[in-house]
C-alpha cells in the first residue's frame, strides 16, 4: 500500500528535482522548496504519496521551531498539493490527518484537476463551495525583456526597508489578513524587493520577491499611475533574479488584464492558469 512520506532534509534535493520536471504546475512548490534550500526561507515541509516512486506532493504542517512567521501559515492553514495523475491527488487529501476539512484552509496555486477534487471534497465535507480565484502564472528568464524603461529623475529606487516600508506594501494588498504584517516584514528581510520614491520620501509605488521564488505585490499609487513606475519597478526586480541565474516569475488574476498585459508587454510569456481556494466550513462563520 503506498502511504505518505514526511520528506526528510536529506531528501529534498531528489523532490526538487521531480518539482522541476513537472513545470509549470508546480512552480510554488518547486519555488518554496528552491529558496529552503538556498537557506532564504525556513520552516516549510514536504509530504510525498510514495517514496522514492513519486505520485503526489503537498506542504505539510509548518515546522514552527524554524518558521519566523507561524501565524501566517497556521491560522489558518496554508498549504499547496499537487499530482500528474487526479486520483493520486485525492489518495493524498484524503489521507488520515492530512487535511482537517472541519478547519478553513487556503489552497495555494492548484492546477485545475487538483482544483477540481479540492471542491468535491469540500462539499463532501458538509461545506460550501471554496471560494476560487483563478489566476495565470507567467515568467521571464534572461534575455526575455527586452523593454527598457526609460529613467526618472525626480524619483528614487531603492531597497524597501522592512522597519519603515512594510506599511506601506500592508496597505495596498488586497489579500492581507491578520498576520500579513510581520509576514510582509520577514519577506522586506530576506527577498529582493525595491520602491520608487518621491524627492519627500514618499513612497509611490513597490514590488517585492516572496519565498515562493516569485516577484509579486506590486502596487502604484493612484496619483504616480501612468509614469510607467510600475514597468520600472518589475524590470529592475526581475534582473535581481536573473544576476543569480533564476527567472522572473509572477502570478496575477485572470482577471486583472492590466497586470497581465504590463507583463507580457515586458517579455514575460503566460505559462498556466492555476487556482486559489479558500476552504472555509460553515461553522467558522457562526
Amino acid at each position: 500500500m503506498v502511504e505518505i512520506h514526511q520528506v526528510s532534509e536529506h531528501e529534498l534535493p531528489i523532490l526538487l528535482q521531480w518539482l522541476k520536471e513537472h513545470l509549470p504546475l508546480t512552480w510554488k512548490l518547486y519555488g518554496t522548496l528552491r529558496e529552503q534550500l538556498r537557506g532564504k526561507w525556513q520552516g516549510t515541509t514536504f509530504c510525498t504519496l510514495g517514496w522514492p516512486d513519486i505520485l503526489a506532493v503537498g506542504e505539510g504542517p509548518i515546522n514552527e521551531d524554524i518558521c519566523k512567521v507561524v501565524g501566517h501559515y497556521t491560522d489558518p492553514r496554508r498549504t499547496t498539493v499537487f499530482a500528474p495523475e487526479p486520483a493520486h491527488a485525492r489518495d493524498f487529501l484524503t489521507w488520515p490527518g492530512f487535511i482537517d476539512w472541519s478547519q478553513p484552509v487556503i489552497f495555494h496555486m492548484l492546477s485545475l484537476p487538483v482544483a477540481s477534487i479540492i471542491k468535491t471534497l469540500s462539499q463532501q465535507a458538509g461545506c460550501p463551495s471554496p471560494k476560487t480565484i483563478p489566476l495565470t502564472l507567467l515568467t521571464a528568464n534572461s534575455g526575455d525583456i527586452k523593454y527598457r524603461p526609460r529613467e526618472h529623475g525626480d524619483v528614487t529606487i531603492r531597497r524597501l526597508d522592512p522597519d519603515r516600508d512594510t506599511e506601506f506594501v500592508l496597505a495596498n494588498w488586497e489579500y492581507a489578513g491578520k498576520h500579513t504584517r510581520s509576514y510582509i516584514h520577514e519577506l522586506l528581510k530576506c527577498f529582493p524587493s525595491l520602491g520608487v520614491f518621491s524627492r519627500d520620501g514618499t513612497c509611490l509605488g513597490a514590488e517585492m520577491g516572496t519565498e515562493w521564488g516569485f516577484i509579486g505585490m506590486l502596487y502604484v499609487t493612484s496619483s504616480a499611475r501612468g509614469r510607467g513606475l510600475g514597468k520600472l519597478l518589475t524590470c529592475r526586480l526581475a534582473e535581481k533574479y536573473f544576476e543569480e541565474d533564476l527567472p522572473a516569475v509572477v502570478v496575477t488574476s485572470v482577471d486583472n488584464t492590466e497586470s497581465i498585459c504590463l507583463h507580457e508587454s515586458l517579455g514575460f510569456q503566460q505559462e498556466c492558469q492555476l487556482n486559489l481556494m479558500y476552504h472555509t466550513p460553515d461553522n467558522i462563520n457562526k
